[in-house]
């Protein structure tokens, strides 16, 4: 009983990781990296993706002996909503722009914390 249950949770958090937030990192690094930086770039994202992977994997049980298992996951959940909002206010939208225009888009606003956030961009901001 005890199998059936973790292998149907682990088949439903695929199923919900799948076609969400798995292949969302490496969308958003194929569309905001101009041409002339993108194989340099895109080796910098994939490294910091594996080290925060990394660091998960390494302070999971220590967390989980601190904060209790269900303590572990809120601490991740957290984190991951922040970093949700972070990209929600700051990252424009690249749907309908072509990759060089992209690189317009970047330019043209700042988009670290501190900065104005954008108003969803668009095409039409761009052009």
């Amino acid at each position: 009983w005890y199998q059936r249950r973790v292998r149907g949770g682990l088949t439903l958090y695929i199923m919900g990781f799948a076609p969400g937030m798995g292949p969302l990192p490496w969308t958003i690094n194929s569309e905001i990296f101009p041409n002339w930086a993108r194989d340099t770039a895109l080796c910098i994202t994939t490294f910091t993706n594996w080290l925060g992977n990394s660091i998960i994997s390494q302070t999971f049980l220590t967390l989980s002996k601190a904060a209790g298992r269900p303590g572990a996951f809120f601490t991740y959940a957290a984190v991951a909503l922040v970093g949700m909002a972070y990209f929600f206010v700051f990252l424009p939208e690249t749907k309908g722009i072509s990759l060089e225009r992209t690189d317009e888009l970047f330019r043209s606003r700042k988009t670290f914390i501190g900065f104005k956030p954008h108003s969803k961009g668009t095409a039409e901001e761009v052009e």
